[in-house]
């Protein structure tokens, strides 16, 4: 274990002996009880506050600039319906290039489990899901159908089987997804 700095420009390093972060630390860890990113401030009427964001990064060879490229990936849950009576939250899914910001892909969860995908999303056999309309091949064992009542995110939703006209969480045993 060694440290750099002091203060507010002290470093730890766990393994190694240059730590790049206030904690750095190579190799396994066990969190033996919750590991929590709080948000990044305090929620009031004008806006609300993102989680901190997991970030997890690869690394691609770019054969044209014969450079390494960054691949940042960032999982983060954010505020939705802010100052409302549903005010709610998202888990969303971010992702940036080399030195690019990342930046929001469309994919999100609600707080229902509820999936949003990115306009054009194709499905393994199935094609695109567009404008109301799906060619389900086989994406859907048993039938589905393609609702757009307007849940907490709104848009069209895939109702599976089963669902019986039903909203999530309400009764008939079916799930939706945003579309």
């Amino acid at each position: 274990m060694v440290q750099t700095g002091t203060g507010a420009t002290a470093k730890i390093g766990i393994g190694l002996t240059a730590p790049a972060a206030a904690l750095d630390i190579k190799g396994g860890e066990y969190v033996r009880g919750a590991f929590t990113l709080p948000a990044t401030a305090t929620a009031t009427a004008a806006k609300g506050g993102n989680s901190q964001p997991d970030v997890m990064i690869a690394s691609v060879f770019n054969g044209t600039t014969s450079t390494a490229v960054n691949q940042k990936f960032q999982l983060q849950a954010e505020p939705a319906g802010n100052d409302t009576a549903t005010a709610s939250g998202t888990l969303n899914l971010l992702y940036g290039s080399g030195t690019a910001a990342p930046a929001e892909t469309g994919l999100k969860i609600n707080a229902l489990g509820q999936i949003t995908f990115v306009t054009g999303q194709t499905f393994p056999g199935a094609g695109a899901i567009t404008g109301g309309t799906a060619a389900m091949d086989g994406c859907v064992s048993g039938g589905g159908r393609l609702g757009t009542d307007a849940g907490p995110e709104g848009g069209a939703r895939l109702i599976a089987p089963g669902a019986s006209g039903t909203k999530a969480g309400g009764t008939g045993g079916g799930r939706s997804v945003n579309i």
